[in-house]
């Protein structure tokens, strides 16, 4: 069942699943989730509002009805409120490096909990105990999107975000999170490995993009080429990519699959869970987070898709 709630979270309406033509909720480790579902008109449901399904929340951005009776509706987690803010007086950005976290905090009580401008704070946003500790991280970001720069500083220190809602406060709590290990190479949990040779998954696309594979990073501040520190050389010629910041360089490895429906999802293995992905076909073996589930009602059928993929997958 999707709940309709207005913006004071109060109850609007509610639709059963077997009403929607389909729905479809893309869950993200390190940015927002996206969801978009069919369903008849109803006046009553309108952008601004939210959507609760299955224990997640959506905001409604985006409405299309047509003539024949029905409505689209699209919108995101309430992670993305924090995109309808650039940072701002934010000046020791561009000459300290902290602990990756300590820069979450600030960037988040500075420009949503607690800005120098109060038509800026958005009262029910809180920030969980996150203790401000974590990689020194450098970060470029004076008039940036804080949403886009929150998930960049996210995806580089192999961590999730998102907005968790507290009944009581009537607030989203922002936090961080990290999954289970659950791959062959580890002996805590136990082992989650996906492969079409024991049949739970299929329809498997195995991606190498050599357009985001950068190598050599020149460094502004001392006007000067250094090699990427996932390679044992500087590159020359045609096979030199050059960036200016370490955190363009994303995983030249993904792995786009369908899984069975009784794949232990959410039971053994969940969104951030490192897991093993094998293939004979593509010869390959190697640990990666789950780093999107795609949820997919469509004629009262689930159906599930998974994305793995990360850093880590050329670092090996």
């Amino acid at each position: 069942m999707i709940k309709i709630l207005n913006k004071n979270f109060e109850y609007i309406n509610a639709i059963k699943i077997n009403e929607l033509l389909n729905l479809k909720w893309d869950r993200k480790f390190y940015s927002p989730d996206i969801f978009s579902f069919n369903c008849k008109y109803d006046k009553d449901i309108d952008v601004g509002q939210y959507v609760l399904y299955n224990g997640y929340f959506g905001i409604i951005e985006y409405l299309k009805t047509t003539l024949d009776g029905y409505m689209q509706v699209n919108g995101k987690s309430p992670l993305s409120i924090l995109g309808r803010r650039v940072v701002i007086n934010e000046d020791y950005i561009n000459n300290m490096a902290k602990p990756f976290k300590a820069i979450i905090l600030e960037l988040i009580n500075a420009n949503v909990t607690n800005p120098v401008d109060t038509t800026r704070k958005i009262d029910f946003i809180d920030i969980s105990n996150i203790v401000a500790d974590g990689n020194i991280y450098e970060c470029r970001c004076k008039g940036k999107d804080l949403g886009n720069t929150l998930s960049s500083i996210c995806k580089d220190n192999n961590i999730g975000q998102r907005m968790i809602f507290d009944y009581i406060s009537k607030k989203f709590i922002y936090e961080l999170y990290t999954g289970k290990n659950r791959g062959i190479n580890q002996s805590e949990n136990e082992w989650i490995i996906f492969s079409p040779e024991i049949g739970n998954i299929y329809n498997q696309e195995y991606i190498k993009d050599i357009k985001i594979l950068k190598n050599v990073e020149y460094d502004i501040n001392y006007s000067k080429f250094n090699k990427s520190p996932y390679h044992t050389e500087i590159a020359s010629g045609i096979d030199r990519f050059e960036f200016t910041d370490d955190k363009f360089v994303e995983t030249i490895i993904t792995l786009n699959t369908e899984v069975s429906d009784d794949c232990g999802y959410k039971d053994l293995w969940d969104l951030g869970d490192i897991v093993t992905c094998k293939s004979n076909k593509f010869n390959f073996s190697i640990d990666l987070p789950v780093i999107e589930v795609s949820e997919l009602i469509k004629n009262n059928n689930f159906n599930l898709s998974v994305k793995f993929g990360d850093i880590e997958g050329f670092k090996k």
